[in-house]
């Protein structure tokens, strides 16, 4: 038996991607990409794994807006 299908016929992964990022926009957001060490990603697996944060997104938006609060207290 298929799963029901999530997204509308006829769309592509290209469309859903666009409107998502769309959405990300219109909520003040945008996409970055980042070239990370293999120290920085040690890191990164070490912290979501410690945390149980579910995607790497996840920590990184925390430890930025820590940041951001910690650095507003200096």
């Amino acid at each position: 038996m298929a799963r029901p299908r999530k997204h509308p016929e006829g769309t592509t992964a290209a469309d859903r991607n666009r409107e998502a990022l769309a959405r990300l926009r219109e909520a003040g957001g945008t996409r970055k990409v980042i070239d990370l060490s293999g120290e920085a990603v040690a890191a990164l697996a070490a912290i979501r794994q410690a945390t149980a944060e579910r995607s790497d997104r996840e920590v990184i938006e925390r430890l930025l807006l820590a940041e951001r609060e910690r650095l507003a207290r200096a």
